[in-house]
């Protein structure tokens, strides 16, 4: 067994994660992500590569059933002007229930909301944490609108580095590294992670 350093740089886009890095280790993983704009703030996430499931950092923090500012009557299906308190939010990891029925909408990484059947009903904004739902028409829910999702402790600032570590033990799946940034023209980010290899 023996310990392997990989390194990526990618480019982060506003508001949607992009692949930046991919690890493969049989142990516990640590990444150092380097933000290298002047301009951009980023914020990074990380999944099994296969499966898609997410695994949350040191830096990550659970937000559960937090109000949205939204509430159901059966009728409504637009919803607009509302936050999540706690930014920068991890992409992919926002989840918005109905307190009394409706179906449950899922945050694609790319910035938008879906259905379980995979079609679009709202946006989210990482950095600013504002949400806007727009429910298939005949899909109207009902009661209060609530969010868990996890955020960052603190966002990978301009020019800054971070230290995540992962919390896994084994990592069965190629690890994935996503980054996304709040600023249109984009940010370079390096990637550094040290994983244990057979």
């Amino acid at each position: 067994m023996s310990i392997r350093v990989f390194e990526d740089v990618g480019a982060a886009k506003k508001n949607s994660s992009l692949k930046i890095g991919r690890v493969e280790s049989v142990g516990p993983v640590a990444v150092v992500a380097a933000n290298l704009s002047a301009a951009s703030n980023v914020v990074v996430s990380f999944a099994r590569e296969r499966t898609g499931t997410p695994i949350y950092s040191d830096k990550d923090t659970v937000a559960t059933a937090e109000d949205t500012g939204y509430t159901g009557n059966l009728a409504l299906i637009d919803f607009t002007g509302e936050a999540l308190n706690n930014k920068p939010i991890v992409p992919r990891s926002v989840v918005v229930t109905p307190a009394t029925a409706g179906i449950v909408l899922h945050d694609g990484g790319d910035g938008y909301m879906y259905t379980p059947l995979g079609v679009q009903a709202g946006t989210i904004d990482y950095f600013t944490g504002a949400i806007d739902l727009h429910y298939p028409v005949g899909s109207a829910p009902n009661g209060k609108l609530n969010a868990t999702y996890y955020y960052q402790d603190e966002a990978l600032v301009a020019g800054g580095q971070r230290n995540y570590g992962i919390v896994a033990g084994l990592i069965d799946e190629p690890l994935a590294i996503y980054v996304a940034c709040d600023n249109k023209a984009g940010a370079r980010v390096k990637v550094e992670s040290a994983a244990t290899w057979i």
